[in-house]
């Protein structure tokens, strides 16, 4: 993790524990309202669909490597922490948007 991360996770635990603050943050508010690449939609649409990183990255025409630095990228953005969280969020934005 690199210093900027680490500074922007301590700005967001002082905001958060800020007086005044609820215990309950929105999501924007949490993580800011961040955009995912057109990459990193295909991989979350794969892994959704229960491909494990050998089959995304064979899908794809990329590395296991490279997926797995993709999925990093994407749980620090949506804040999740693994590929069920992930599905969850996808399918929850699936049946928002219908």
């Amino acid at each position: 993790m690199g210093c900027i991360d680490i500074e922007r996770r301590t700005s967001n635990l002082m905001a958060f524990k800020g007086e005044g603050r609820e215990a309950v943050m929105s999501v924007e508010e949490r993580y800011g309202n961040r955009v995912l690449s057109q990459q990193e939609s295909v991989i979350i649409e794969l892994v959704a669909q229960g491909l494990k990183n050998g089959e995304v990255a064979q899908a794809m025409g990329t590395t296991t490597h490279v997926v797995k630095n993709c999925l990093r990228t994407i749980y620090d953005k949506l804040g999740l922490w693994n590929r069920v969280e992930l599905a969850l969020w996808h399918e929850a934005r699936q049946h928002g948007a219908n």
